[in-house]
């Protein structure tokens, strides 16, 4: 199998993150009288990280939470924007929204970066993050990505990334004077390893145009020969084992 691997990091997003909490909110508001939220991504500039066929738009049912009490739903409304309707929880109504993409990030216990990432062909979907004071929101990129471009003839199952001495999943803390996403759960065999699950089909790769897939890891430093990657195959054989950084 010919394999190119292409390592980019997205820049992480310069607005203030803020802890995403509860806010006072006015129970008496039905679910058909919550608020519609607009929504548009900042468009990231990172050329080695936007890929021929690859978009960062919205797809008809992304899930966004808001204040961390709601969640909403997404209608693509064309040239990168969205209009985002009440989904469950509670209808949001305050002076400031902080939003989370995807909902699923957040749990009872704050935001989690997930062990396990799903393939999405076609599209960069990183989580995001998105603070304002009216309904229009603007999501920014919170992570950093690395992207493979794989040729060949094999069926992919998965990816799975490992780092020597960084955590890659688990609890997140968005820090508001530098704006960056932190892994604050300690360095274990929990979460020094993500993967990538294509699905049980698997993803066939082409002989001559690159697929492309993502994973999505916090903002961190990798030191020299730490971060390695195996390509699972379908029979989950490694297809291909190696140190990319």
């Amino acid at each position: 199998m010919r394999k190119n691997i292409i390592f980019a990091t997205i820049a992480v997003a310069s607005t203030i993150l803020l802890a995403l909490s509860c806010t006072k909110q006015d129970s008496s508001r039905s679910a058909s009288e919550a608020k519609i939220f607009t929504a548009s991504i900042e468009r990231v500039q990172t050329k080695t990280a936007l890929v021929n066929n690859v978009n960062v738009n919205w797809s008809k049912g992304d899930l966004i939470n808001i204040n961390g009490t709601a969640v909403y739903s997404a209608t693509p409304t064309g040239n990168g924007t969205a209009e985002f309707t009440f989904e469950k929880g509670e209808p949001t109504e305050a002076s400031e929204y902080m939003a989370l993409y995807p909902a699923s990030l957040l749990n009872g216990e704050g935001v989690h970066f997930p062990k396990i990432q799903e393939y999405q062909s076609g599209r960069l979907n990183a989580p995001m993050f998105a603070f304002s004071n009216t309904k229009e929101l603007k999501f920014r990129n919170m992570c950093g990505v690395v992207c493979f471009a794989l040729t060949g003839n094999a069926k992919v199952r998965g990816i799975e990334l490992r780092a020597d001495y960084n955590a890659l999943c688990g609890a997140v803390e968005l820090n508001p004077q530098t704006a960056v996403a932190k892994i604050v759960d300690q360095l274990s065999d929990e979460t020094n390893k993500v993967a990538l699950d294509c699905g049980e089909n698997g993803v066939q790769l082409d002989t001559k145009a690159p697929t492309y897939f993502f994973i999505y890891v916090p903002k961190t430093t990798f030191k020299a020969g730490t971060l390695h990657t195996t390509i699972v195959g379908m029979e989950g054989n490694s297809l291909m084992s190696s140190t990319i950084y």
